[in-house]
């Protein structure tokens, strides 16, 4: 199959050629996750998470539990990004977040994702379910 055509004005990828491209982003995003995984394994006191918080609960929780993890890991990096319920499940499951932050009054209910209230209040710690290695 050709992946490519050649014009006067450049190179572009073919429908073969896209295919191959999406498989191979994702393929380099497993690779870049393993070697997260195996950096965190070898120091788990260090590394980076990035939490998806709603508006309303990053001025709030989102900032005294990043404001807790900084003291007690100094050598973990903490990024809040802001979003709502629905885009932190995309955000899951593009590996753009590890964790989230949102209220809810209704249960959460998605194949892939766990959900956790926190208080008695609708407020839901929401994490990917990582499939196993058996």
């Amino acid at each position: 199959m050709r992946l490519f055509d050649r014009s006067a004005q450049g190179v572009e990828a073919t429908q073969y050629g896209q295919a191959l491209l999406r498989r191979g982003l994702a393929a380099f995003d497993e690779l870049a996750q393993g070697v997260k995984d195996i950096e965190f394994l070898a120091d788990p006191s260090g590394g980076e998470l990035r939490v998806g918080s709603t508006p309303g609960l990053a001025d709030g929780i989102g900032v005294a539990v990043i404001d807790r993890l900084s003291r007690r890991y100094p050598r973990i990096s903490v990024h809040l990004v802001p979003g709502g319920v629905h885009a932190q499940f995309e955000d899951l499951r593009a590996r753009r977040i590890e964790l989230g932050f949102a209220g809810t009054t209704v249960p959460i209910s998605q194949p892939d994702i766990e959900a956790e209230a926190l208080f008695e209040e609708p407020l839901a710690v929401l994490a990917r379910v990582l499939p196993t290695l058996d």
